[in-house]
């Protein structure tokens, strides 16, 4: 995990004075459109740290004097050349602020080509915004909290929460997955088949992963275009293809609708989430977002389906959360999981039983192997926008804990289910000798990415240690591992090397956990912010060089088309 500062206005143009009105007036919207857009594209897809900044400074200042670039770097490394590695001037983030405020402030204009002054004047536009109306930076040192176990997460999770979801990177094959499994299950495994056969025909689509793979393949676009020898820059514009014209059309953003509606905030660029792309021309689309696009092979296609299908006109649905509710109980935690953990554990001896609500109180997932016990839990739960946007560490802490960490979500749940696995066993018939000899692994699901932000497993963890000591449980089995947190999507692409011994759930949580604790001490040792921050890094980050990712590949796309019965309702060959 590596913290990266992105500078200001302020630190680039000491005691210079602008006005955002100013700098940009005469330069037509669609331009600085066009230069966001490429620059999300190259840090989307090529992000190759310093290389990728220097080349994305090079674009925007390329025509300034070696004095004036100079200048610039000389005021954000306060006099210095040398401290450079953890510093970035260009963030996803950066670029989602400006585009929104220049869509908020449409002008148009000529395509004409710009000159230096108005490409140094978008240059210091672009952090005038994110000075203005993005991250709010503590400026008052008495404000600072105290050095305690929750400095970390009082100093970080203000300012990452807004931009942590733009900035996060998830593999889209695994997203791609979930979506293919949803509009399965709700075709061939609901009463709503019908409202998946109407959204199919909208868009000219006859199978379910006919639809997921075309949004997968407009995506493939942007890596294709950086493949060695294409391009200078990662392609940034879609152009018309046959079968894609419904999609397109879907996905565009309009400039009149977005102002009438986020005129007075962002809401988390959810206009932006909702349509990545904006029209060009006939024949040329700009892709603003591609993570945003990235999203509609899940999340956003979670919105689009509700809203273009018909089913929120179901008596069940008429409220959005009603049917994020079912995806979640019904797709996620009982078909979805199922099916993977089914596809993993099913070797003579082990034991795998999910909640069927009798008795009340089962884990979602109790899965045995040997003395090893694992309780899962799945949370299929969005992280609350007002938490998001708020830049408030007690409204980020209260979110955290209603969605995972309480009496009756998560932690809660699972000293519940270890006090109820004492005094009696949940497998009928008890088929383990002695409950003093098993080991427990408490396991929390989540799909929502910002619970990936550092500091959030160890703050449950922490929860749910103080929960196992208050009721006594400590003593009560051989070991209660700490609790862990993961991805789903990260669990979706290791799910298949879970049956293997090397790679199996107990020894990548155990590696996971040991490794934490050596950087404990080593930063008990050492006492140097990089190891302080080394901490709180996240189970897929520590755990995945356990995993030889060349070696599993063609293996792992064979397994889980078969384990998830991706081809479901395809024509049999």
């Amino acid at each position: 995990m590596k913290v990266v500062l992105t500078p200001y206005y302020k630190d680039l143009f000491p005691g210079e004075n602008d006005k955002l009105e100013d700098l940009l007036e005469g330069i037509g919207s669609v331009v600085i459109l066009e230069l966001l857009s490429m620059i999300d594209a190259e840090l989307f897809s090529r992000d190759e740290g310093q290389i990728t900044q220097v080349k994305i400074f090079e674009l925007m200042l390329g025509r300034q004097t070696p004095e004036e670039k100079s200048k610039i770097l000389e005021n954000v490394l306060e006099g210095g050349l040398n401290d450079i590695t953890n510093r970035e001037f260009f963030s996803r983030h950066y670029n989602l602020t400006f585009m929104h405020y220049v869509l908020i402030h449409f002008r148009e204009g000529a395509m004409d080509d710009l000159t230096p002054l108005e490409e140094l004047n978008i240059f210091k536009a672009y952090f005038l915004v994110a000075q203005q109306f993005g991250q709010v930076p503590v400026e008052d040192k008495s404000t600072l909290p105290k050095f305690d176990e929750d400095y970390f997460a009082k100093m970080m999770w203000p300012s990452l929460t807004d931009s942590f979801e733009i900035n996060f990177r998830t593999n889209p094959y695994f997203v791609m997955v979930r979506g293919i499994v949803l509009l399965n299950y709700l075709q061939f495994h609901s009463p709503y088949k019908l409202f998946v056969e109407q959204y199919l025909r909208k868009h000219g689509k006859v199978t379910n992963f006919n639809y997921a793979l075309d949004i997968f393949n407009i995506l493939n676009t942007n890596f294709e275009s950086i493949r060695e020898g294409k391009t200078t820059f990662a392609s940034f514009t879609l152009g018309r293809s046959p079968g894609f014209d419904s999609l397109f059309d879907q996905f565009s953003l309009d400039i009149e609708t977005y102002q009438q509606k986020y005129t007075t905030g962002k809401e988390n660029y959810s206009g932006i989430k909702s349509r990545p792309l904006y029209c060009l021309d006939q024949d040329t689309w700009l892709v603003l977002n591609w993570s945003f696009l990235s999203n509609k092979l899940y999340e956003g296609l979670i919105f689009d389906f509700y809203n273009i299908s018909g089913i929120a006109e179901t008596k069940e649905f008429k409220q959005f959360t009603s049917f994020k509710q079912f995806i979640g109980e019904h797709v996620t935690e009982k078909h979805l999981f199922r099916l993977l953990a089914r596809g993993a554990w099913q070797k003579k001896h082990e034991i795998l039983l999910f909640d069927e609500k009798i008795p009340i109180g089962f884990p979602d997932v109790y899965y045995r192997n040997g003395n090893k016990v694992f309780l899962i839990e799945i949370k299929d739960a969005y992280f609350p926008s007002e938490a998001i946007n708020s830049f408030s560490y007690d409204k980020i802490k209260s979110a955290i804990d209603k969605k995972l960490n309480n009496t009756n979500k998560g932690t809660g749940q699972l000293v519940k289910q270890l006090k109820t696995l004492y005094d009696q066993p949940f497998e009928k018939p008890q088929r383990y000798k002695k409950i003093a000899n098993l080991e427990i692994y408490p396991i929390i699901i989540y799909t929502d990415i910002h619970f990936n932000m550092p500091g959030i497993s160890e703050y449950v963890n922490r929860c749910f240690q103080e929960m196992v000591s208050q009721n006594g449980l400590s003593g009560a089995f051989r070991k209660i591992w700490p609790l862990t947190m993961i991805n789903i999507n990260y669990l979706i692409g290791i799910f298949d090397v879970l049956k293997e011994s090397p790679t199996s759930l107990d020894k990548q949580i155990e590696y996971f956990h040991r490794q934490i604790n050596n950087r404990i001490k080593k930063h008990e040792r050492a006492r140097e912010i990089v190891n302080h921050q080394a901490i709180y890094d996240v189970f897929e980050n520590v755990t995945k060089d356990l995993i030889k990712q060349e070696e599993t590949a063609k293996k792992y796309i064979e397994w889980i088309v078969n384990t998830l019965n991706l081809k479901e309702g395809l024509p049999s060959e």
